[in-house]
């Protein structure tokens, strides 16, 4: 099995280096943080020789199907877990979740399935959950690590939620440079003096695996009193930390209001924080060929 899994990666990485051919699968994928959605889609040409469209349909349909796992593994390797890698790099730490991700291609849903306008090439499109089928990959913990309260006095309310807007250029924490945040799965909340207020190992894993703890929305975006409830707290992005641009800074004093009361800390760790980012950020589309 370990023999296996190597000669799949090796080929995997193959595969990543070689330029777009006629011959190739054409990938898109889109990753949708709103809406919790990885979208994949995979265009396949007919075979020229084949003379009935519908043998040639089915053809092309039986490829894709055979394929998959390996579609699926290169849609999925650019996606931020987070501050420090994506999943490719987590793959190439620890082989076994090339074995995780293969099965990951069964839950797949295939959404839709059609032909293109000049009817040369028949496009498969699929839907993985965000949450409830990827992100479980990567919850390593089975309980969470308490977030220590701040003991001292301040002026907080129990909220509704949190709001955090990190729109523009910010600057990056500790450097002489400016960046934009960038969506993760496993995104930080840093406090202004540098602790960790908040990470995936705070959380439920419950809750990471139903819907994360955190929800990306474009700048511009009115969030409803359905979403964040009537009192939320609303922050403004300090800095950006981290190697990818993915963790957040934020003032001491929105720290402490936070972790002052226990209804908000609780309000925390239940994943009630909607971040707002820029537009142009918030999908990672990507297009890649892939030899059949």
């Amino acid at each position: 099995m370990k023999r296996s899994i190597i000669c799949l990666l090796l080929l995997i990485t193959a595969v990543s280096a070689l330029p777009a051919q006629s011959e190739n699968f054409k990938i898109e994928t889109d990753i949708n943080w709103e809406r919790d959605l990885i979208r994949i889609r995979v265009e396949n040409d007919l075979n020229p020789e084949i003379f009935v469209i519908q043998e040639a349909k089915l053809q092309a349909n039986r490829e894709t199907k055979l394929a998959f796992p390996r579609i699926l593994l290169m849609a999925l390797e650019p996606i931020v877990v987070d501050s420090r890698k994506t999943v490719k790099d987590l793959i190439l730490e620890d082989l076994t979740y090339l074995n995780v991700i293969e099965s990951l291609s069964q839950d797949a849903f295939l959404e839709t399935s059609y032909l293109n306008r000049d009817l040369t090439s028949l496009i498969n499109e699929y839907a993985v959950n965000l949450y409830s089928d990827f992100t479980k990959i990567f919850v390593n913990h089975d309980s969470p690590i308490p977030i220590r309260p701040y003991l001292g006095f301040a002026a907080a309310e129990d909220y509704t939620a949190v709001v955090i807007v990190a729109t523009g250029q910010l600057p990056v924490y500790g450097k002489s440079e400016a960046a934009s945040l960038h969506p993760a799965l496993f995104p930080k909340l840093i406090s202004s003096s540098g602790e960790t207020v908040l990470s995936q190992e705070n959380i439920e894993p419950a809750v990471l695996t139903e819907r994360g703890y955190v929800t990306y929305y474009p700048e511009g975006t009115s969030l409803t009193e359905w979403e964040i409830g009537k009192n939320p707290l609303r922050i403004l992005a300090s800095a950006v930390f981290g190697v990818r641009h993915t963790d957040i800074v934020i003032r001491d004093s929105d720290v402490r209001k936070l972790l002052s009361r226990a209804s908000n800390i609780e309000l925390l760790k239940s994943g009630k924080i909607h971040i707002i980012c820029n537009r142009e950020n918030l999908n990672l589309t990507q297009t890649l060929p892939l030899e059949k």
